[in-house]
């Protein structure tokens, strides 16, 4: 359940980053579509995650390891500087998504928020599965 609700969060803190790389922001259009949201909630989620720039930073640093990984001599040092950026990032990320979660569904009519649960309920099942048979 709390997947399924950090990923729509994160899809929707990345839109704006997505604006800049279209394939991305083709999940963004389903979710509006699908939760027919209008241009001021899609605004206020947006901004509610506009200050969310980790994941260019973690595209920054994913960037960096390549450089350094095809130079001739390999710096340890930079690389475990760049592998702990990325994993800072992702305790900020998982940090912050209660928080932008929380903001992103008040923005929500009721009947936008049940379509919202509709899509947990797949979710827990499906975890549910696993956890008696982790071959799922």
């Amino acid at each position: 359940m709390k997947l399924l609700s950090t990923s729509v969060l994160l899809l929707l803190a990345a839109s704006s980053w997505a604006q800049s790389l279209p394939s991305l922001y083709q999940p963004l259009a389903q979710v509006r579509t699908f939760l027919q949201l209008s241009d001021a909630q899609l605004q206020a989620i947006l901004s509610n995650n506009g200050d969310c720039n980790q994941l260019a930073q973690t595209k920054q640093a994913q960037s960096e390891i390549a450089i350094e990984t095809a130079k001739d001599m390999i710096d340890p040092m930079a690389l475990g500087v760049r592998y702990a950026e990325i994993e800072t990032t992702c305790r900020d990320l998982k940090t912050q998504a209660a928080a932008y979660q929380t903001k992103n569904i008040a923005v929500l009519a009721d009947p936008q928020k049940a379509k919202l649960q509709v899509l947990r309920i797949p979710l827990t099942w499906l975890r549910s599965s696993r956890m008696r048979n982790p071959e799922i």
